[in-house]
């Protein structure tokens, strides 16, 4: 390593602690949406550099991590500006409890209804479909788009309401977490499991019905190891009537650091390159595009790149959040676009501290997650960044206007 590497991954700490300390000092808590971002890279970038060149990977291109140093002290300017004025408007208080949010009876039964559909669903397309069970085919033929896709994603914004939820009152909700696991699982996009899962926690930590200790932080990890296991059993093996070999156990564990990596090695190797991708503007704006395109029948933007990067284990094209930012819409343009979306989901944190609404907050700690794979890719350019928020308005408003009675199991 170079003396100039060392200084820049020492300057970039530094910023980091920094940074994370007037977060904590300006909101009153660690979950603020740029601690949510920068705390999973810097484990991320510190796991890659640390990995030993006898796995084959490439070697690390330390001034990637400027595109970092420079998005975050962005991302925070009106993180400080609105803290400032919220702070100059009122006395900051400590995040509620949440006391009075509870899942109303409406969306447990719309989320009963909704399950025990889709695995019929499941059951019936698994003995008629061509592709097998497990199978990214079969995900793509069944789960991917069409009514049955946005029932998905339905299932997946209830997921989080109901980890968030539960306590040893409400253990019936285990039934309903497992049953949208399982679709989940099916779908066969490893992101869009733990996502929600993440989501779920953070709001249980965020509300502070959960605290933050080493024994959540290892289940987690645990968890998350767990679900990319068995997403690879089910392709590698269940899918295809195999068998469980040295070879196939050797090929996940590679594989697993491949994909833990793939994004801060992959932001690496195109810059050492050169940046290799055609600025696409539109992929970061699809979600609002793709609206559009569902009414004039147009075909829908699929924001996925075609360029892969070579890391040593394998091939990537996901570059991190800051990085895809400053493909697609250059140095000025990622500069407007974080600013504006800071300014949003921070107005949006404001929002939530004052009056611990559970329906806004689920839409935070929602933005917050896809922030937290911000060391992977840039996750908002996915419908479900505003779709996942459209069903939270919608419950929420038939909660409000319709008053269905709460479920009180305390």
């Amino acid at each position: 390593m170079a003396l100039s590497d060392v200084f820049i991954i020492f300057i970039f700490l530094v910023e980091v602690i920094i940074l994370t300390k007037f977060e904590i000092k300006i909101w009153g808590t660690l979950f603020t949406p740029l601690n949510i971002l920068m705390i999973p890279y810097v484990i991320i970038l510190l796991i890659t550099i640390a990995l030993p060149k006898s796995l084959g990977f490439v070697e690390f291109y330390y001034p990637s991590i400027i595109f970092w140093m420079v998005g975050l002290l962005v991302f925070f300017l009106p993180s400080l500006l609105i803290g400032l004025k919220y702070n100059q408007q009122c006395s900051l208080k400590p995040v509620t409890y949440y006391e009075d949010a509870k899942i109303s009876k409406l969306l447990v039964i719309l989320i009963s209804f909704f399950l025990f559909f889709s695995l019929i669903h499941i059951f019936l397309t698994s003995g008629s479909s061509a592709n097998l069970l497990g199978s990214d085919e079969y995900a793509e033929d069944n789960l991917a788009g069409g009514l049955w896709g946005h029932i998905r994603v339905f299932l997946i914004a209830s997921l989080i309401l109901l980890i968030f939820d539960f306590d040893k009152a409400k253990s019936k909700y285990i039934f309903l977490i497992f049953g949208i696991l399982v679709v989940a699982m099916l779908y066969q996009v490893k992101s869009w499991i733990i996502v929600p899962l993440i989501a779920g926690f953070l709001y249980r930590f965020f509300s502070k019905k959960s605290k933050l200790n080493p024994f959540l932080i290892l289940l987690i990890i645990i968890s998350g190891g767990f679900i990319f296991f068995l997403s690879y059993y089910l392709l590698l093996v269940a899918s295809v009537d195999g068998e469980f070999t040295n070879d196939t156990s050797e090929f996940i564990v590679e594989h697993f650091l491949h994909y833990l990596t793939s994004g801060v090695n992959g932001l690496s190797v195109d810059m050492r390159a050169g940046f290799l991708e055609t600025p696409k503007p539109e992929y970061v704006f699809a979600p609002f595009i793709n609206i559009v395109y569902m009414f004039t029948g147009d075909k829908l933007i699929i924001p996925i790149s075609d360029i892969y990067h070579d890391t040593g284990l394998g091939g990537t094209n996901v570059l991190t959040f800051f990085g895809t930012l400053f493909i697609h819409l250059g140095m000025l343009g990622s500069i407007l676009y974080v600013l504006l979306f800071s300014g949003l989901i921070y107005l949006l944190l404001k929002y939530v501290k004052s009056t611990s609404s559970m329906y806004f907050t689920a839409i935070y700690v929602w933005w917050c997650s896809l922030l937290f794979m911000g060391w992977f890719e840039f996750y908002f350019w996915n419908l479900s960044f505003i779709e996942i928020p459209i069903f939270y308005l919608l419950i929420n408003s038939l909660d409000t206007y319709i008053k269905i009675p709460k479920i009180k199991l305390r």
